[in-house]
């Protein structure tokens, strides 16, 4: 399911002007990653619209996403932001990626006309909350990233890592994250496969590998002992048809794969091979629940800090609907006024005396002045009543 829903690349750009022009022209942002896809939106906009929308975008069955929605409205809403800039709603605890991909949603929102005051305020504050995080709790420290699980796992099935031969597919974040990891051991060859070529000659020429185009990747099947993929593409770069040709060349030795990818790029049927390692990031995900100990720790103080902006930021919203609210009287108020003067205007023409059209417009004033104070305050009261007969 998460592969159906994700937005990626020109993908995030495409749906997200969609969603404007079809049912919110006013503020949204959608934030993809390969853990989650999220829509956020003004409350007062319905849930069932939003889902049906979705729904209808990607093309999916009606009511095939709600068993595997979560909604969250206000505080809460804002709680979760932080949390996810913060590390804390990721597959590994406490990783950095997440911030720059909720940059990302923000310049694409930005990009579409869709960030309005309160969710311009929102982003900032969560990137605000992010770095306050990691710099007075230790939720980032002794993390373990995707990839490092990625060169761990290279570790355990090959004993000798530097003779090794490693395929990177892609050129994106994920790719490089894994680069920076695998480049610090002495590998004997690297290939970089992209569908932009120039994009995979940049990386290659930081991490003295071969780059090579996508469609160039065969030449390499047989010879590769690690295979690491991410790719944006919306079916699977590789097919168990495509490699088992090549899975006979090498003879029974040992390809270690890993899919970092949303929707996957590698055909989960190639699990079926005895001499083949394959692994998604739902498997990355298993094995990180076992070293969580030290940061849950520092997480209860981060959820502290969390707690704290959130209310700040409520308090900013809770001041902005009241300042609407002065802004929209003192404009009631001007409207009354110009009404009361243009009528006194017409009766001292009409004739009557100075003295009564004064009285009657100072009369008008009062009573149109009054009107949406006295009734607040049977508001007031009345909600007051409420609550104690509750």
């Amino acid at each position: 399911m998460r592969e159906k829903v994700a937005f990626q690349g020109t993908a995030l750009d495409a749906a997200l002007t969609h969603f404007k022009h079809t049912l919110c022209p006013t503020e949204g942002a959608i934030i993809s990653t390969c853990n989650r896809t999220e829509v956020y939106c003004p409350g007062d906009l319905e849930i069932e619209k939003v889902v049906g929308w979705w729904q209808g975008y990607v093309g999916i069955n009606e009511g095939a996403l709600s068993p595997h929605l979560y909604c969250l409205r206000g505080k809460a809403a804002v709680q979760h932001m932080m949390r996810v800039a913060s590390g804390l709603d990721s597959m590994v605890l406490g990783e950095t990626q997440i911030l720059g991909q909720l940059k990302v949603a923000y310049h694409f929102a930005e990009k579409v006309g869709m960030v309005g005051k309160s969710l311009s305020r929102l982003f900032q504050h969560s990137f605000h909350v992010a770095k306050k995080v990691r710099t007075y709790t230790d939720i980032s420290k002794h993390s373990f990233s995707v990839s490092y699980l990625a060169l761990k796992l290279a570790k355990q099935i090959y004993a000798d890592i530097k003779k090794t031969t490693i395929l990177f597919i892609g050129a994106g974040e994920n790719i490089e994250l894994a680069l920076k990891q695998f480049g610090r051991e002495p590998i004997q060859k690297i290939y970089i496969a992209n569908r932009s070529l120039a994009k995979a000659q940049y990386l290659a020429d930081s991490y003295d590998a071969q780059a090579i185009a996508l469609s160039e990747i065969e030449c390499c099947l047989d010879k590769v002992d690690i295979i690491i993929a991410s790719t944006h593409s919306a079916e699977y770069v590789l097919k168990k048809e495509h490699l088992i040709p090549y899975l006979k060349k090498r003879k029974g030795k040992r390809l270690l794969m890993i899919d970092l990818a949303v929707p996957r790029d590698i055909d989960p049927a190639l699990s079926q091979f005895e001499e083949v390692f394959l692994y998604n990031l739902d498997d990355l995900q298993n094995m990180i629940q076992d070293n969580l100990s030290f940061r849950q720790k520092a997480a209860v103080g981060a959820e502290a800090i969390i707690q704290t902006e959130a209310n700040e930021f409520m308090d900013w919203l809770h001041h902005q609907s009241e300042v609407n609210n002065i802004n929209q009287y003192l404009k009631n108020i001007d409207e009354h006024k110009n009404q009361s003067l243009k009528l006194a205007r017409n009766r001292l023409r009409s004739g009557l005396s100075p003295e009564s059209v004064l009285e009657r417009l100072a009369n008008d004033l009062s009573h149109k002045l009054a009107h949406i104070p006295i009734v607040s305050i049977k508001e007031s009261k009345l909600i007051k009543e409420v609550l104690e007969e509750i």
